[in-house]
């Protein structure tokens, strides 16, 4: 997924960032999109 603009949600008090942040490490960002695909039963295979 490729992101370009930040929907700011982690500026509200007790919000984080989405995983799909473009604020976020593109690698990290890359990891928590695979767990979270995996956790859902979805993935390339």
């Amino acid at each position: 997924m490729h992101r370009t603009s930040c929907c700011l949600i982690y500026r509200a008090p007790g919000q984080a960032m989405c995983t799909s942040c473009p604020g976020r490490p593109p690698a990290e960002r890359t990891a928590d999109l695979a767990q979270l695909a995996s956790r859902m039963g979805g993935g390339r295979g």
